[in-house]
């Protein structure tokens, strides 16, 4: 499930402790991005004009609502980016793409959180309570602000 190591050993040893003023600033700006982002994806969803308020239900089992299904897709995003960008990688162990199993759930989530944006399958949105993103700028707009986050998120780690 790991990563394999380097074939040849390195010279120096990693670039970081587990406790670095440099890894607390990395993980800050990285909380600071995902919230950042979150937090346009629930707003911008907000400003369309389709957007009905989430009113709670009685029982409480009804959930489905455009905050929550904005919040879940960013998020799904976020999980599967932070996954492979933050692995670790060479020169201490081998490319995060040369790890099968975590290019395959990376895919999987990827692809997963496409569907709920571009092509919802009723019986599974009622599950997770989520709605239809059915306007096609609406849908652009997330994918691009995902690339956005990952673009970003990138640039950081490479500090």
């Amino acid at each position: 499930w790991q990563s394999q190591p380097a074939v040849n050993l390195a010279p120096s040893t990693p670039k970081a402790q587990l406790i670095d003023f440099k890894v607390f600033i990395l993980l800050t700006l990285h909380v600071i991005i995902t919230f950042g982002f979150q937090y346009a994806a629930f707003v911008y969803i907000q400003s369309q004009p389709f957007f009905e308020p989430y009113v709670p239900a009685h029982d409480l089992k009804e959930g489905a609502c455009f905050e929550n299904t904005a919040l879940f897709v960013s998020s799904a995003f976020q999980y599967a980016l932070y996954g492979v960008l933050l692995s670790v990688g060479p020169p201490h162990r081998k490319p995060a793409y040369r790890n099968w199993t975590l290019m395959i759930v990376f895919l999987i989530c990827v692809v997963m959180s496409v569907l709920f944006i571009f092509q919802p399958i009723p019986s599974l949105n009622k599950l997770m309570n989520l709605v239809s993103l059915q306007e096609l700028d609406v849908q652009i707009t997330f994918i691009l602000l995902m690339g956005l986050n990952f673009v970003l998120v990138y640039l950081v780690e490479e500090l």
